[in-house]
């Protein structure tokens, strides 16, 4: 549901015609081992009624549209009353996740929402947008700019999520809404497309967005940890939380494990036998530049650090940084209101290169939680 065309018109056009077209699209170059696509599309409340949500389909055959104008899903509730209904009747898989959550003018408010963490298991925490992990005054280094820049509220950072205890994995993309996957703005030069421009890419945010000097950031990257490249293996690690997020172009890898487990193999909390456990974290961490910090993040406060070199002509072997601690405090736990919080400890790794430019790379892994019956 776009903005520049009125949204009944677009719901008709994409019930009648561009739905379809999008699902014939993604299985054509859909090629197991080479390139994965996924059948999907954004779900926008009308008119800027609230955050957007990415629905992600595994199979084409099965993928359904809905959308936000008809009375039935025209909420967040709703509209995954009517997904939870539809996983009853297929034997394929959905997945939906949150995008800028804490962008002011489409914001995402997880403390006003019944969130479902098995059909939104994941949030988006970073985009050309900006970070919705925290806010900038907080040390984010990449607050959110475009639009309306960040909203100053409480509810709707990632950090937020996991306060109010909802076990939401984190991801990051571009939202560049043309026709460059993974670019983000700052790949263009601004200017007014031509008709030629026009008629090659369509009436979209990917024309619109080049007539000014909109305030991006590079777009980002979703490390998938899957055992092959297939639509099914990259669903699957959709749905079961088996990704972590980094900003492009820097691949960064991160092992991180709480008692040898790690996001791939997190079903669900991580069990110790009491509350006063210990608990052993560890993280390595390989980089595309030399690492500045590692950060391990315990229930939404920086809880250990390891320091590398915030020299960017550092050598090769300031690109791999590992850390091990020991947990000894009792289990605590975060607490949003008298019904929601976590019923244990919460942890996430927060890695950040250093950079001859504007825009170091970083990466978000986890978060991993640990429980005690």
């Amino acid at each position: 549901m776009g903005f520049f065309i009125p949204p009944q018109w677009q719901k008709r056009r994409m019930h009648r015609e561009y739905f379809d077209r999008l699902c014939s699209l993604a299985d054509e170059f859909d090629e197991a081992g080479e390139f994965v696509t996924l059948p999907a599309y954004e779900w926008t409340k009308q008119p800027n009624m609230g955050g957007h949500i990415n629905v992600y389909f595994e199979d084409s055959s099965d993928a359904t549209l809905f959308d936000s104008l008809a009375e039935e899903t025209r909420t967040y509730e709703r509209l995954w009353e009517r997904l939870r209904e539809w996983n009853r009747a297929h034997d394929s898989g959905v997945v939906t996740i949150p995008h800028h959550s804490a962008e002011a003018m489409y914001p995402f408010d997880f403390a006003s929402v019944d969130y479902d963490d098995d059909l939104a298991p994941l949030v988006e925490v970073y985009s050309q947008w900006g970070s919705s992990e925290r806010p900038g005054d907080e040390g984010n280094q990449y607050p959110l700019e475009m639009g309306q820049g960040e909203i100053d509220e409480e509810g709707y950072y990632v950090r937020d999520a996991h306060r109010m205890g909802h076990k939401v994995g984190m991801i990051a993309s571009a939202d560049y809404h043309g026709p460059h996957p993974g670019h983000s703005l700052i790949h263009t030069r601004p200017h007014l497309p031509s008709l030629r421009e026009w008629r090659r890419d369509g009436l979209g945010w990917g024309n619109i967005w080049r007539t000014w000097d909109e305030r991006s950031y590079p777009g980002g990257l979703t490390a998938f940890l899957a055992p092959e490249l297939t639509r099914d293996a990259i669903f699957s690690a959709l749905r079961s939380r088996s990704v972590y997020a980094t900003i492009q172009p820097h691949r960064i890898l991160v092992d991180f494990r709480v008692n040898g487990v790690d996001v791939a193999n997190q079903t669900d909390a991580i069990a110790v036998e009491s509350p006063d456990a210990l608990r052993e974290i560890s993280v390595d961490v390989a980089g595309t530049a030399p690492i500045a910090t590692v950060s391990v993040v315990k229930n939404n406060e920086v809880w250990r650090t390891t320091d590398g070199t915030d020299d960017p002509d550092a050598e090769l072997d300031t690109y791999t940084i590992s850390g091990e601690w020991t947990d000894e405090e009792p289990l605590s736990a975060m607490t949003w209101d008298d019904e929601r919080g976590t019923d244990g400890d919460v942890y996430v790794v927060r890695v950040r290169q250093t950079s001859s430019g504007r825009y170091p790379g970083m990466a978000w892994v986890g978060p991993l939680w640990v429980e005690s019956p």
